[in-house]
């Protein structure tokens, strides 16, 4: 049922397939399984904000099962800026006691880690449809203790200068020019993205979402990625001469 754009039946429920480590599968609560159903009666549109939110593990389904035009839809598009805002919000109340820098850059990383997630079908989200308060909170945790570690032993930005330190020149006339970006509208560049995920390093695919998907610029994109606005535009370059060797190698 992945990938339609709307449900054969209201009964019909994709099933969460991921194991605990006891090895038994992660479920839905009844009650979240109920609210599926009555959510499936209604048009998309109307799970966006309005008298009748639906909770934060309702939107997730639909978001994993329903992808009206690859994902790319209107409609499908608010659900999931909402679901983000909500993700979002948490963090902020969560992350309230740390550095505005390390606070913004770990919404980031958050809302890029679930639309990775989302456009690869990755059963990492059952967990969140099972519990998505404890899930979510869990993430955040992790996120806060992982740039913890990662500030007692941090890297300078400027080790990821290439060396030229003369003007601030930020090359992107040349990256645009390398990798036809003017050339390349937005929608054109997430279905290649879609398809090359698995194809770009961790970082270059973090560093594309935040630019090409948030449209945040080069400087925030490097403080949600963690490395400096030089090494983003190195990491853009590089991921997109792969979607250009990809597009060149389906020409073939």
């Amino acid at each position: 049922m992945k990938n339609s754009g709307a449900p054969d039946a209201p009964d019909d429920l994709v099933p969460l397939t991921r194991k605990k480590k006891d090895g038994t599968t992660y479920y839905r609560r009844p009650a979240l399984e109920a609210e599926i159903r009555r959510a499936l009666l209604r048009p998309m549109q109307e799970l966006v904000p309005g008298s009748a939110p639906v909770s934060n593990e309702c939107l997730l389904y639909f978001l994993r099962n329903f992808q009206p035009n690859g994902g790319r839809s209107p409609t499908y598009e608010a659900i999931l800026l909402e679901f983000l805002k909500r993700v979002d919000q948490r963090a902020i109340k969560r992350t309230g006691g740390i550095h505005s820098d390390r606070r913004t850059e770990i919404r980031g990383d958050l809302r890029v880690w679930f639309i990775d997630k989302i456009a690869n079908h990755s059963d990492l989200l059952d967990v969140f449809e099972f519990a998505f308060n404890r899930a979510i909170k869990g993430k955040i945790i992790d996120a806060i203790r992982r740039y913890q570690t990662r500030d007692s032993i941090e890297i300078p930005a400027s080790a990821f200068s290439s060396g030229d330190e003369d003007g601030e020149d930020d090359g992107s006339e040349a990256i645009a020019a390398r990798s036809n970006l003017h050339r390349r509208t937005h929608a054109e560049t997430m279905l290649e993205l879609r398809d090359a995920l698995d194809q770009l390093s961790d970082k270059e695919r973090r560093a594309l979402v935040a630019t090409e998907y948030l449209k945040v610029d080069q400087k925030e994109a490097g403080r949600m990625v963690g490395v400096s606005a030089r090494r983003i535009r190195q990491l853009l370059e590089s991921a997109y001469d792969k979607l250009d060797a990809m597009k060149k190698g389906a020409e073939k």
